[in-house]
């Protein structure tokens, strides 16, 4: 029987779909490997914020800046994220891997509109403190090694 005009239309129409349903979901994976990436290797500190002139932003990034060494002694990362996309560093303005855009996969669930917030992100994955404020270094830090992977970690350096 041969096909109609009608039939070809649904071969085309699903197959478009088709393209579009694996484009949408290879794209939510980048981003969602993006984080996958980080995890025991890497703890994250998320900044999600509307803005990145906002201050309370502003006074976590000095503060992360200037506790850069303690940061990296304890495998951190900072990953700041916005409502036109995220980047990993202490430099989020000038990070040469800013990913702009509307945020797809993990990212996408942390909402930076609704303000500042600071999420830890242990080496699990896990979230370990969520704060809409600032967070002294010393306090994350404490934090951080109280947790058993940082006092395994801190043991073995001892050795």
């Amino acid at each position: 029987m041969p096909s109609t005009g009608v039939d070809r239309m649904e071969r085309v129409y699903t197959r478009a779909v088709g393209c579009c349903l694996v484009l949408v979901l290879f794209s939510g994976t980048l981003e969602a490997q993006d984080l996958r990436n980080y995890r025991w290797e890497n703890r994250l500190v998320v900044l999600l914020t509307p803005d990145l002139q906002d201050p309370v932003f502003l006074r976590q990034l000095a503060e992360m800046q200037g506790a850069a060494k303690a940061l990296k002694e304890r495998k951190g990362v900072v990953l700041t994220v916005t409502p036109d996309g995220y980047a990993t560093g202490l430099d989020p303005v000038k990070a040469q891997d800013r990913k702009p855009g509307k945020q797809t996969g993990a990212i996408s669930r942390m909402d930076p509109s609704d303000g500042f917030r600071l999420v830890l992100l242990g080496l699990d994955g896990g979230i370990k403190l969520e704060s809409r404020e600032f967070v002294p270094a010393e306090s994350l830090w404490a934090l951080i090694d109280s947790m058993p992977m940082r006092q395994r970690e801190m043991g073995e350096k001892g050795k």
